[in-house]
């Protein structure tokens, strides 16, 4: 190669890809759904429920009760809760989210908004009505 060695880093050295880097940072904020990649452990649409919930506590609370065959409404309920609260656009349609063969480029894409997301004061945030479990 001409030129430093530095100037093309490949993935497998110099730490995570930005792939990994945000599945790390969901995985850190969802640690109660194993999400391995962004296809086919979101079409329930329950782990973005989930990320939203933890972005925004109290805007989804009750995604673990979620019915996971249902999962074109879920979605639907977490991308206009992180769109109205979260300022988070929806780059992503409910249906797309819920297709197994969603395109993870519009999906890392839309969810890489999340980690600098802010919830807006006025959020009409509540409780769990029946927590399963105490953290």
């Amino acid at each position: 190669g001409v030129g430093p060695p530095s100037e093309e880093p490949t993935p497998s050295e110099g730490g995570p890809t930005p792939k990994q880097r945000l599945l790390n940072w969901i995985n850190s904020k969802v640690p109660d759904l194993p999400i391995k990649n962004f296809t086919t452990d979101w079409n329930d649409g329950r782990a973005i429920g989930a990320l939203v919930d933890a972005v925004g506590p109290g805007l989804c609370p009750d995604w673990e009760d979620w019915n996971p065959k249902k999962g074109k409404d879920n979605a639907k309920e977490a991308l206009d809760a992180a769109e109205k609260w979260l300022d988070v656009p929806q780059l992503i349609k409910p249906e797309e989210m819920t297709n197994p063969k969603v395109d993870d480029l519009s999906m890392m894409t839309y969810l890489s908004q999340f980690p600098n997301a802010k919830l807006k004061p006025g959020a009409p945030l509540r409780p769990r009505v029946n927590p399963a479990r105490v953290r």
